[in-house]
């Protein structure tokens, strides 16, 4: 009785436990939604486990959908991370961060954030009456 109600218990367990073993995104520099007062010197993505960096890309593209020059993507100076490198300041505006990575066990993942340059559009002043 005592192995059946093992084996059952981990079944329940099992797919509570599959979403950890994929590589996932955990930070980021810039941060998701962040608004920098000056250009980043580089694009750093964190994982739950080590990237393939061969498999790596990361890209930026400014609100007009321009792609921003970036160094080659490489393994950051800490576990788990990979970056690259911004080649040129970022003018103020908003841009995107687009990833795409593989992990050990053969599958790839993506995502996509944004984040800011500059000091955010003061909001519209209110005509008074």
């Amino acid at each position: 009785m005592r192995p059946l109600l093992a084996l059952a218990l981990a079944l329940v367990a099992l797919p509570a436990a599959l979403p950890y073993r994929h590589l996932r995104l955990v930070k980021s520099a810039p941060a998701a939604d962040e608004a920098l007062g000056a250009s980043p010197a580089a694009v750093t993505l964190w994982f739950s486990q080590a990237p393939t960096i061969r498999l790596t890309r990361i890209s930026v593209t400014d609100a007009a959908g321009t792609k921003v020059p970036l160094g080659a993507v490489k393994a950051g100076s800490e576990e788990n991370t990979a970056m690259a490198e911004v080649l040129q300041p970022l003018a103020p505006g908003s841009y995107a961060i687009a990833w795409v990575s593989g992990s050990p066990d053969g599958h790839v993942v993506r995502g996509k954030l944004a984040f800011s340059v500059g000091a955010p559009a003061p909001p519209a002043a209110r005509a008074s009456n």
